[in-house]
């Protein structure tokens, strides 16, 4: 049972959105919740490099579904990823034809410029390839496309301005 009170914020490694979306959950007396840590994560990425689709599927909508059953019904809930980073994981076809767990997500996306300075600062993030970046960003920008879902391109504020648009449009989308 989907609550109206659940947000989630997505988007590729270096958009800001979990610096947003700790913000955001702040600022709404919310609670942050990230969604694909420790072991979900782990097993997430193991399934998407094994090219297991369903089980990349099915993963992602029990990583989902125990975030969103850990709050109490009258808690406003801020997801630091969603559906849509399942759907970066596996092909588009597959992903309509076997996803059905549906939250209120806005794309945080920015360019592929500013994702690499921003990735480049981070100690502990992987180096991957411009292509590598340019696949992923590329793939959240046609998920959120295909689910009619906001886009905050967070190359274009400061990160003050981004929480304003953030509340508009989670209010927007859970009210």
């Amino acid at each position: 049972m989907m609550r109206n009170r659940i947000v989630g914020l997505d988007g590729h490694d270096g958009a800001g959105k979990t610096t947003l979306a700790k913000l955001l959950a702040q600022r709404l007396h919310g609670r942050y919740i990230r969604t694909f840590d420790g072991q979900w994560g782990a097993d997430l990425m193991r399934a998407h490099e094994q090219l297991n689709h369903n089980r990349t599927i099915e993963i992602g909508m029990a990583a989902i579904q125990a975030a969103v059953t850990r709050a109490s019904p009258d808690e406003i809930i801020v997801l630091d990823r969603s559906w849509m980073t399942v759907c970066s994981l596996v092909p588009p076809d597959f992903f309509e034809q076997h996803w059905s767990f549906w939250v209120p997500t806005i794309l945080c996306w920015s360019d592929l410029p500013t994702t690499l300075a921003r990735l480049e600062s981070r100690d502990d993030e992987a180096k991957e390839s411009q292509d590598y970046h340019r696949h992923f960003l590329s793939s959240y920008w046609d998920c959120a496309r295909r689910g009619d879902c906001p886009i905050l391109r967070t190359d274009q504020r400061s990160t003050e301005e981004n929480l304003i648009a953030l509340e508009v449009l989670a209010t927007s989308l859970t009210t």
